[in-house]
């Protein structure tokens, strides 16, 4: 990608409502407190089995359920930074204009199929919530849990959308080298 290009790009994302912004703040506030509760809870608990003999009740569910919101919450942030892992050993024998359509395509595909697994982790979670599935020890409501990451994933699914959409306003300003 040339210098005008990311500069256009970076014009488009700073143009975005100021709403995804404030999303994009509170997904990271959200999920470094999470990993701080992670981290406290973790180092309270093993204090409390290796020297108190006394370990925290439910830690082990609290950290499965953290672990997952942890995940679930990183994932719009990710995406909309384009900060995942790629594997572009192709794209690398395609000319600029292509590369634009190639980025446009992938982050329609993504959204597709975020839009798919969000659907159907909310149904799941549906169903979890009509039998009453819960937690062994604490008795968290599982539903409730999948139903979190779906919402989550609903937000990186609308992360793809706004980088497509943004690629696709953009792409005029890549150069033709053909």
């Amino acid at each position: 990608m040339n210098d005008q290009n990311n500069k256009a790009l970076g014009a488009a994302v700073k143009r975005r409502p100021s709403v995804i912004k404030l999303m994009n703040q509170v997904l990271s506030w959200v999920s470094g407190g999470m990993v701080g509760i992670l981290m406290f809870l973790i180092f309270a608990d093993v204090v409390g089995r290796y020297v108190f003999n006394k370990p925290i009740f439910g830690a082990y569910e609290l950290v499965e359920v953290l672990m997952g919101w942890i995940i679930f919450a990183g994932l719009p942030i990710v995406s909309r930074k384009e900060g995942h892992i790629t594997v572009d050993f192709l794209s690398a024998f395609l000319p600029d204009r292509l590369k634009s359509f190639q980025k446009i395509v992938v982050n329609l595909l993504c959204a597709v199929t975020g839009g798919v697994m969000t659907w159907r982790i909310w149904v799941y979670g549906a169903r979890l919530t009509n039998v009453n599935e819960t937690t062994l020890e604490l008795q968290i409501s599982k539903g409730v849990i999948a139903q979190a990451m779906a919402v989550m994933l609903a937000l990186t699914t609308l992360a793809f959308i706004l980088n497509s959409w943004d690629s696709m306003k953009t792409r005029k300003f890549a150069p033709d080298k053909e």
